[in-house]
């Protein structure tokens, strides 16, 4: 019985985690039409990567295989090290890496990246991430960074910060 309970609650616990990234890659993709992107990142593949190892890679997986931005294909990429890191619109850092987020902003700076880079952590706005996910009760909301995100020369539209639940 013990055992049984045990399971279940593993199994409720994977649940929301597969939901909460669902959850997030959405966000995520949405994210793609609240942004002013830089002229030279509006043809050719939209580039998703995610640092670091999560089951989100998969979620932004399934929505490559049927969506686009605008007449974009969107590619997911895998980024192991800071050095890994290359041309991407949106860069995802794994909650587990998030201790390197100040070095991946560092590295997008002096290889003139303009990715937005999102995170899920308490402390990423002020390392550097220009979106943190953060849980509203039960519910997913983001909070947004324009100066990071202007530092790498993005522009959020107003639909994203005004549904940021905060600004900074």
């Amino acid at each position: 019985m013990i055992l049984t309970a045990s399971l279940l609650i593993l199994l409720a616990i994977n649940v929301n985690a597969q939901e909460k990234f669902r959850h997030q890659a959405m966000f995520v993709y949405n994210f793609t039409r609240m942004m002013a992107w830089p002229q030279d990142y509006q043809t050719g593949d939209f580039v998703i990567g995610v640092f670091g190892n999560s089951p989100i890679a998969n979620e932004f997986n399934e929505i490559a295989k049927s969506r686009q931005v605008g007449n974009q294909r969107i590619v997911v990429k895998q980024f192991s090290s800071i050095d890994d890191i290359s041309k991407c619109h949106i860069i995802y850092v794994a909650s587990n890496n998030s201790r390197s987020i100040a070095e991946i902003n560092q590295k997008i700076k002096s290889d003139k990246i303009s990715a937005l880079v999102v995170a899920d952590n308490r402390n990423a706005l002020s390392d550097g991430a220009a979106v943190n996910f953060v849980l509203d009760g039960e519910r997913q909301r983001y909070e947004l960074s324009e100066t990071n995100a202007k530092a790498v020369g993005l522009t959020p539209g107003s639909e994203m910060t005004r549904l940021a639940s905060s600004v900074k």
